[in-house]
């Protein structure tokens, strides 16, 4: 998800999920920060030398933990690039105050307000957090994972964060040197810009310096980048462009995003710290943020110094080569069925955004879900060609190979 904070100074971009097929994001315009004073980098711990460990469940790509109540416990999405959230359900369950609201519109133009609240109390295992702000929201990509909120950077603020993706740990501390870290992998992190902790780095793009890119473990992707970032990019020569597609890349607060062009393209290096990743490829999105993502655990270890404002990545190669294949359009569930969401311009690919895919090989899909497709191996999963069987507005049936490439 991606939530853009404005002030009257500056602005901050977060929160994003992204899924295999399919981009969600939450585009959130939070102009009441301005105006009422009111941020969410209040609160926090006062534990000391503290050392926690905390498993996390990764579902395509997602981490999440679990957090303690006084009375019980519940499912959190962890993300990094977002503010901590709760349902309406539970604030009412905990008695929250509600403290504020601020108006809210999504990547589509459509408008709402949310509501900030004062969390009392909230544990990760042995460490307790108090009198945070947290935003009201329940949207249903929570609902299908059975979250009950989210676990953000706002809450972190004065905290270290291990993520171990071989061990799938969280470790919470406040003393550096219980993480054995190597200064050589560490890069710059500014996270005290906004109004809520969101880390941001330091990084090169094929040697040379670029503006701060954001870390969001609720982005299932490694790299993703928004065309005015593209556009920076471009007058350097800076990356390869692979293909244009034309379609709705993703899915916001209320709804799927309208129909647009997104280029795909292949940045020869990127380099984080002592470590350089070759040959990435992503694709551009016109409302979102640009920031690494939750995919970068497949990599090596991550580590958050929040109090130090330092971000280090450990792998056990320094060169990463990342060239992949990818498919030729972009499939997602709209009204409990599947569909044709993105098609690029390549050659022999005779499909349109908006038609029913019903089968793909010999696997039907007369009904297919949202929650479905967030909690199941990708639709085109394990696979380098695949005879999708499609129906278009007319009801006429036909079939279409495409092949990964």
């Amino acid at each position: 998800m991606a939530l853009l904070f404005y002030t009257n100074c500056y602005y901050i971009v977060s929160m994003k999920i992204t899924i295999p097929t399919l981009l969600l994001v939450l585009l959130f315009n939070l102009s009441g920060f301005a105006q009422a004073n009111i941020g969410l980098n209040w609160g926090g711990t006062k534990a000391k030398d503290y050392y926690e460990e905390i498993p996390y469940e990764s579902v395509n790509g997602k981490l999440f933990i679990t957090v303690s109540f006084q009375h019980r416990k519940a499912k959190f999405l962890f993300d990094t690039g977002a503010p901590t959230q709760i349902s309406p359900d539970l604030a009412e369950e905990l008695n929250c105050n509600i403290i504020d609201k601020v108006n809210v519109t999504d990547a589509n133009g459509s408008s709402d307000t949310i509501k900030i609240a004062l969390l009392k109390e909230i544990g990760l295992n042995q460490v307790v957090f108090n009198d945070l702000h947290v935003l009201l929201t329940n949207p249903d990509m929570y609902k299908c994972w059975g979250a009950e909120g989210v676990v953000g950077s706002n809450m972190l603020h004065t905290s270290i964060l291990h993520i171990d993706a071989a061990k799938h740990l969280l470790i919470l501390t406040d003393d550096l040197d219980k993480l054995h870290l190597r200064k050589e992998n560490a890069v710059s992190m500014i996270s005290n810009k906004g109004p809520q902790s969101q880390p941001y780095l330091a990084l090169k793009f094929n040697g040379k310096e670029v503006p701060l890119i954001g870390f969001d473990t609720g982005d299932s992707d490694f790299f993703i980048i928004s065309k005015p970032y593209m556009s920076y990019l471009a007058q350097k020569n800076d990356f390869q462009k692979m293909a244009t597609g034309y379609g709705s890349v993703g899915h916001s607060l209320f709804g799927l995003q309208k129909q647009d062009t997104t280029y795909r393209i292949k940045i020869p290096a990127i380099q984080l710290g002592n470590h350089t990743f070759t040959n990435v490829i992503t694709e551009s999105n016109n409302k979102s943020s640009t920031r690494l993502g939750s995919k970068i655990l497949d990599y090596g270890n991550v580590t958050l110094d929040f109090k130090h404002h330092k971000f280090y990545f450990e792998a056990d190669s320094t060169v990463l080569n990342l060239d992949e294949k990818r498919w030729p359009v972009a499939l997602t569930a709209v009204d409990n069925k599947v569909a044709v969401v993105l098609v690029w311009d390549k050659p022999n690919v005779k499909l349109q955004p908006g038609e029913e895919v019903t089968a793909i090989d010999d696997t039907p899909y007369e009904s297919f879900s949202f929650c479905q497709l967030l909690n199941s191996k990708p639709l085109l999963f394990g696979k380098e060609k695949a005879l999708l069987t499609v129906k278009n507005a007319q009801g006429v049936v036909r079939k279409v190979t495409i092949i990964k490439e």
